[in-house]
């Protein structure tokens, strides 16, 4: 199913990630992986991208975010699809209070290297066809609304293709 190779990206993401939902999740990219050939990654919200700030300080800064951020429920009530590998299909995100605040202070304290921001829940990487991405989506429907709490802020080391990155460290919101 999928037409292109993965792209290799570089540097850090600081990704939000859930509690009880993210066996659900995980579960559903897992079984998605498999029907479709794609990669499986652990289900998130990248908070920012592509970093490569010292790692000192992004821990530092990350540590300070989540200190300061109380955990937050997130609700997502469509999916959203585009012809991107990264954003072949997802949850959307609505952007709450906690959410924007978060990352607002993200902005103001990370070198970013793409000042949009749409959250979202990745459930697929790679590239589909139009016709497969829809077909998917409304098998899924039944899932909607949906919501999960944000419970850490976790660093992970986004360095070649998705299945080789990993955690750096995460941090529980509030503590």
């Amino acid at each position: 199913m999928l037409s292109d190779s993965e792209p290799h990206t570089s540097g850090y993401s600081v990704w939000l990630t859930f509690g009880r939902a993210e066996k659900e999740l995980a579960k559903l990219i897992a079984q998605l992986s498999r029907r479709l050939n794609t990669p499986v990654f652990r289900p998130h919200i990248t908070l920012a991208g592509q970093i490569n700030a010292g790692s000192r300080s992004l821990l530092e800064i990350t540590s300070w975010l989540a200190s300061v951020t109380d955990p937050f429920k997130v609700r997502c009530t469509q999916f959203g699809s585009e012809p991107s590998w990264f954003r072949t299909l997802f949850l959307e995100v609505a952007l709450s209070t906690p959410l924007r605040d978060l990352r607002k202070l993200t902005e103001k304290h990370l070198p970013l290297a793409n000042p949009s921001f749409l959250p979202h829940i990745s459930l697929v990487y790679g590239n589909l066809e139009d016709k497969t991405r829809n077909q998917i989506i409304s098998e899924l429907d039944s899932m909607l609304p949906f919501s999960a709490d944000v419970t850490a802020i976790t660093i992970m080391k986004t360095e070649g293709p998705a299945p080789v990155w990993h955690p750096i460290k995460e941090f529980e919101l509030g503590n």
